[in-house]
């Protein structure tokens, strides 16, 4: 075994650290200057790499032998001080640049415990899962179509008071390349992400027979397309992380049917697929991916129905009375929470009875 990995400093570790002090006189052209990488593993090192695995930003590298930890995008969350079984990790080497791409978020990361995404938040379901994620050590990030929406300014405002940080961000799920840069920025600058529920979605209503072609796609590609490329993209970092949480929104009609949505309907029932699909490609790195279907839920979209029309949907349900978007939030917040752990693959049904 090479001596640096030994239970007592040697040669080894000194020509380690004198690659790393030649190192940064080549990054900062023989400048003095805080370090670009530091040396923050010990002569007593085990080489069992978990502290690689846990580093929520992959800080720490490997320089001739020697693990070293990148200064310049450090969070300073000690993870890998914590999690080091032989104590090799110095204290004094969990160092933070002055400057570097993480500079303006150390602060806020340092109180951040859990990182939450959620497709489609403006308003409704999406709203009150958002609301009901928050927490003061939680940072809730929401996604929404129209910048001019006043439903997005409205849920920030919101969030705003009970979350440790709140962000409306602006686009869309089925965008693939934007899907993916968007969750590696959320990654970058806040460490982690833990929890991604994707609610984003549209309907596009009619008969089969008279459904244009245009208005199958737009549906398939926003209901499912969607929440296939962020689950895509968010587990590839919880899989890093070994750790996560996602949750999709799929819906009763994706058991049932409903005449005039078959392009609505086939969109939620391939969400229950691809959730059973996920869920055991990823439940050996501890993540678990679950759904939840609503059935009628008092919405705007709700509210604009003609009251008869709603009576009749009203008289369907065996609870005699339309959902509110707050029942399906508490059901997402279960799944999303320690409580969960051992639940995956699994469909949580909240209709009032109307599908049993």
């Amino acid at each position: 075994m090479p001596e640096l990995f030994r239970g007592e400093a040697g040669p080894g570790r000194q020509e380690a650290v004198r690659a790393v002090e030649s190192e940064d006189k080549r990054m900062t052209n023989g400048r003095s200057g805080s370090f670009p990488f530091e040396l923050v593993i010990t002569g007593s090192c085990l080489k069992c790499g978990l502290c690689r695995q846990l580093c929520p930003v992959s800080a720490i590298k490997v320089k001739n032998r020697a693990f070293v930890i990148r200064a310049d995008i450090c969070l300073g969350c000690r993870a890998c001080l914590e999690v080091c079984p032989v104590g090799a990790v110095e204290e004094a080497s969990i160092f933070l640049a002055a400057e570097g791409p993480f500079a303006g978020y150390r602060e806020i990361c340092m109180d951040i415990k859990r990182v939450v995404l959620v497709t489609g938040g403006a308003r409704g379901i999406g709203r009150a899962v958002a609301l009901r994620l928050a927490a003061p050590d939680t940072a809730v990030i929401f996604t929404h179509l129209n910048p001019a929406s006043p439903g997005a300014s409205e849920t920030l405002s919101l969030l705003s008071g009970v979350a440790g940080q709140a962000e409306a961000q602006c686009w869309a799920a089925e965008d693939s390349r934007m899907a993916r840069e968007k969750i590696e920025d959320i990654v970058d600058r806040f460490g982690r992400l833990d929890v991604l529920v994707n609610n984003a979605g549209l309907t596009r209503d009619s008969l089969a027979l008279r459904l244009a072609d245009e208005d199958w796609r737009a549906v398939l590609e926003t209901n499912l397309f969607g929440a296939f490329t962020c689950s895509r993209a968010a587990a590839k970092i919880m899989m890093k992380q070994r750790a996560g949480r996602i949750i999709n929104l799929s819906s009763v009609v994706a058991f049932t049917g409903n005449a005039g949505q078959s392009n609505y309907s086939a969109s939620k029932a391939g969400l229950i697929g691809l959730t059973k699909t996920l869920a055991l490609e990823l439940a050996s790195r501890n993540i678990t991916v679950n759904a939840v279907a609503p059935g009628f839920i008092d919405t705007d979209m709700t509210a604009r129905l003609d009251p008869k029309i709603k009576e009749r949907f009203i008289e369907r349900i065996p609870a005699g009375r339309l959902g509110l978007a707050e029942e399906v939030a508490e059901s997402v917040a279960f799944l999303a929470g320690n409580g969960a752990a051992y639940i995956t693959g699994q469909t949580i049904h909240i209709n009032g009875g109307l599908y049993m």
